[in-house]
């Protein structure tokens, strides 16, 4: 995976609301506990603005382990990837293989406005 589709702090949280995951303790390795800290902490770092943290880069294991335990499926066709189907050409596809083959950046963008164009 490139380096341009690591995810930034700000994001992943983002996206985990759209995939109903929690970044806590009970869910990934103890080995994230500082990023499980930050979540906890999350509405005062965003109230803070602190900008090392929140854009700060997200380990690609960490990414792979909250999006294995989301059941969230997005639809691919004609070079989209939507968030809900347009006919019955779209291919269904797991939050895991998108963040695999598009990245972390392409997850949110599609929770955000809907669709992406993947070309």
């Amino acid at each position: 995976m490139s380096e341009d589709r690591k995810m930034k702090f700000w994001k992943l949280v983002s996206v985990c609301k759209d995939l109903n995951v929690t970044l806590n303790a009970d869910c990934v390795d103890k080995k994230w506990s500082r990023y499980v800290n930050w979540y906890k902490r999350y509405s005062d770092i965003v109230n803070t603005q602190d900008r090392a943290i929140l854009d700060s880069e997200v380990p690609n294991e960490l990414c792979r382990e909250l999006f294995k335990l989301s059941s969230v499926t997005v639809y691919i066709s004609n070079g989209y990837l939507r968030k809900t189907p347009l006919g019955n050409a779209d291919e269904i596809i797991s939050i895991i293989d998108v963040y695999d083959k598009y990245g972390g950046d392409v997850i949110e963008e599609v929770f955000e406005a809907g669709l992406v164009e993947t070309r």
